[in-house]
Parts: structure tokens; sequence; C-alpha cells
């Protein structure tokens, strides 16, 4: 039985990109995250690439997250009282923020993506959200068949995201797994787009 990990690095990941983009005349990408990307704002990304569309998905519209905030008054799923555990507080509004880059996607831009042939996808999956983001994962398997899903995790907690990304991958949801010793993935996910534009071809 092999011990190989699921998971790959940042440079294994940029070396893999002139296969992810070879012969594709166009591309949509996606880069996700309930976090932020550094010097990235949410929107639309200027790649000045004939054919290359990159979309960031994020908490913040100026390429700097925000600060959490303190306290949290309600809890989630109707439990009493409110989240005193800082791990909660984290794991809650980590996945509040999750659901919103979700539905901005959903409102805004779902449709390009339907559109277009060939779809990137770029999902950061911390480990506050994670399980929130396995759940938009599946979605985006099952309505976008045919894009490449790649994600981005840190190395917190790994043997438990180890193990739900090995599912992943035996279910078809995922294509590649990047694991950084960063966490927040904000300058990370930032050199994934730069690498992906740079590798881009001038047409």
């Amino acid at each position: 039985m092999s011990n190989k990990s699921v998971f790959i690095s940042k440079k294994e990941f940029i070396g893999l990109l002139p296969k992810i983009i070879q012969d594709k005349k166009d591309l949509r990408a996606l880069f996700c995250t309930y976090s932020a990307i550094r010097d990235y704002p949410r929107g639309e990304v200027q790649t000045n690439k004939k054919g290359l569309y990159i979309t960031v998905s994020s908490d913040s519209e100026s390429g700097v997250i925000a600060r959490l905030r303190d306290t949290v008054s309600s809890t989630p799923l109707g439990l009493q009282g409110p989240i005193s555990s800082p791990t909660m507080k984290g794991m809650f509004l980590a996945g509040e923020k999750q659901s919103q880059v979700e539905e901005c996607f959903l409102e805004e831009k779902a449709g390009d993506f339907y559109m277009s042939k060939n779809i990137l996808f770029v999902v950061y999956m911390g480990l506050n959200a994670f399980d929130a983001t396995v759940d938009f994962l599946y979605f985006l398997r099952e309505n976008y068949s045919h894009a490449k899903i790649i994600t981005l995790t840190c190395d917190c907690n790994r043997k438990y995201k180890e193990n739900i990304t090995n599912k992943l991958h035996k279910e078809g949801i995922i294509d590649v797994s990047v694991i950084t010793n960063l966490c927040g993935g904000r300058s990370v996910m930032q050199e994934m787009l730069r690498a992906l534009i740079d590798a881009w071809p001038e047409k």
C-alpha cells in the first residue's frame, strides 16, 4: 500500500500549470477564499492576457483580510447562549464568510462559468471553514463536471484534512490538492494566481 501523500507543494503545482493550460485558447478561472488574496481584491483580475479570465471571490474588497470580530452574540444551529470558545468563534465566523463568498459567486458569476468550456477553480480550504468548503466543492463538481478543481490548504490538523482530501480525490471531486505551512492562504493564493498569469502564453 502506497504511503504517498495526496498533497503536493506550491512549487509542484506551478510545475503542473503548463499541462493544465495546454492547448487551451481560453480559460475562465475562479480563485475562491473566505479570507483574502494579497494584492487582489474581490472581482475581475486584469490579466492582460488574451483568453485568460480570472475572478477573485473573497471576503476582501481590498486584498487585505478584515479583522475578525471579537465577540459573537448568537450561535449557529439554534444553540443557546453566546459562543465563548475562541475556536468555535473562528469556525462560526469562517463558515459565515465562506457562505457569503459562495453566494456572491452564485449571484454574480455562476452564469459566466456555465457558458465556459475551459474552467479552473482554485479553492482555499482553511481549518476553520474546512467542512463548509467541502460542501462547496461537491456543488462545483456537480454543476461544472468538466472543470479542473484545485484546492489549497494549510498543514494545520493535517491528518484530518488528508483523510477528507483522499476521499474527495477518490470520488473525483477534486483534481489537485496543494498544501502549505502558511495559514490563511493569502500569499500562496497570490503566488498561484500570478503563476497562472505568467504561464498563460502571449497570443
